[in-house]
């Protein structure tokens, strides 16, 4: 967890849509779960990030295209991503 947390720590950094003290990680490790139709679990990772209201679309939507870029760099081995 500690790659994937400094990876989004970086990514929101480098936004510029936060002030680096005010940038807050945390994981949560899901217990039962399933990844597509497969029976086994598979693998995933889901990250939910909240900005407060006032930036505009378009740098949401780069902070969300840049996460997943980040997320699927620091664990390529996942079967899933979502952001």
């Amino acid at each position: 967890p500690q790659t994937l947390l400094k990876a989004a720590q970086e990514t929101m950094r480098d936004s510029g849509l936060f002030q680096p003290d005010d940038i807050k990680l945390r994981t949560y490790p899901a217990a039962d779960y399933l990844v597509g139709t497969r029976d086994a679990a598979g693998s995933f990772c889901h990250v939910l990030i909240y900005l407060l209201e006032g930036r505009p679309l378009e740098k949401k939507q780069a902070l969300t295209d840049a996460m997943l870029d980040a997320l699927m760099r620091a664990w390529p081995q996942l079967d899933a991503y979502s952001v």
